[in-house]
């Protein structure tokens, strides 16, 4: 496994330089990239367990597996023409499970699925290991040398206005958010919601038959409710 080296300028990270920071080390291109295989994971997963499975509920229980699979894959895919960005399995102490850890400079970045737009994640060991650095580089404490910035990369499933728009495009991610949480990971800092930071991109990946209302409902579920 490749080894990363520190980041070791020990930055202190005001809200008002968090933008700056953010700009710098999270590319638009590479949100785009990230965003773009979000939709594309789901869409893979989706087809193929429709294709593996008779039953449809089957089908369903399988996709979140199969979507996750191929986010972490594409996640180490994305960086690979983005200057200066990395990324590298982890498989976490004492878990069957490997995820995928995007670096670039301080921050790093993972993915992973919440039910509701920017909704909390569970907690894992290693997501509250990477959370540890958080109060020093938003807080007045002096950072350690090596002190990450750690983002998450956030999706939640597709909630249709109805039934049967919820079967026909349940390959659709609901919501694409990057969240940088608080030590504990009891709430986020700051967030980002992708599908408004970049509407171009969102507009050429809805369904093409759908019609105005549609497109403006979705890109109203995607956004953070209070109780998310």
């Amino acid at each position: 496994m490749k080894q990363i080296v520190p980041y070791t300028t020990g930055i202190a990270v005001a809200h008002a330089d968090l933008s700056a920071l953010i700009g710098t080390h999270l590319s638009d291109d590479l949100l785009k990239r990230a965003l773009r295989a979000v939709f594309q994971a789901k869409k893979v997963a989706y087809d193929h367990c429709a294709a593996e499975f008779l039953s449809p509920s089957d089908a369903e229980n399988v996709r979140p597996f199969y979507a996750r699979g191929k986010i972490q894959e594409l996640m180490r895919e994305i960086v690979t023409p983005v200057p200066g960005v990395e990324a590298q399995t982890v498989k976490s102490d004492g878990s069957f499970w490997n995820h995928t850890e995007i670096v670039s400079g301080p921050v790093i970045m993972t993915a992973h699925s919440v039910q509701t737009p920017c909704g909390l994640v569970e907690g894992t060991d290693y997501q509250l290991s990477l959370a540890s650095d958080q109060d020093a580089l938003f807080g007045d404490d002096e950072p350690s040398e090596n002190a990450r910035l750690y983002a998450l990369l956030l999706h939640s499933p597709f909630r249709g206005r109805h039934d049967a728009e919820q079967r026909e495009f349940a390959y659709l991610p609901g919501s694409v958010y990057v969240a940088f949480p608080a030590p504990g990971i009891k709430y986020y800092v700051h967030h980002i919601n992708l599908f408004t930071r970049f509407p171009d991109v969102i507009e050429r990946l809805m369904p093409n038959q759908w019609d105005e209302s549609a497109r403006v409902h979705y890109k109203w579920a995607a956004t953070q409710r209070a109780s998310a």
